[in-house]
């Protein structure tokens, strides 16, 4: 037996497992939001030290209720937004379908010269 909730119909469910700025999280809900569920959830992650800081502090653990709601996101996720940039994120944007989707998708640009 599964607890899944339902994906939308057709669609993905995005879960955000690093640090990201509200902004950036609203931006990427924007893009098809029929089409996509972000889960963003800024209590499950660790404090950032700095703008665009998507590591976290150092020794972050979660408490028990905590973990189990991870745990369920985890268990719905078809995509994990997580990345190392090797620098902080500096912009996050939609561009037009390149994966042949038919869905716009979302490009980040980091101070380390990554995309």
């Amino acid at each position: 037996m599964s607890d899944r909730a339902p994906r939308p119909e057709g669609g993905v469910v995005v879960f955000v497992t690093s640090p990201l700025e509200p902004e950036h999280a609203e931006r990427i809900a924007a893009v098809a939001p029929d089409e996509v569920e972000l889960i963003y959830e800024p209590d499950l992650l660790p404090a950032t030290r700095y703008p665009g800081d998507h590591r976290g502090v150092d020794g972050f653990v979660r408490g028990a209720q905590e973990q189990a709601r991870w745990l369920r996101h985890l268990r719905r996720a078809t995509v994990l937004w997580d990345f190392p940039t090797g620098g902080s994120v500096w912009s996050v944007n939609v561009i037009d379908d390149v994966t042949g989707d038919g869905i716009d998708d979302v490009i980040a640009g980091s101070t380390s010269n990554r995309i």
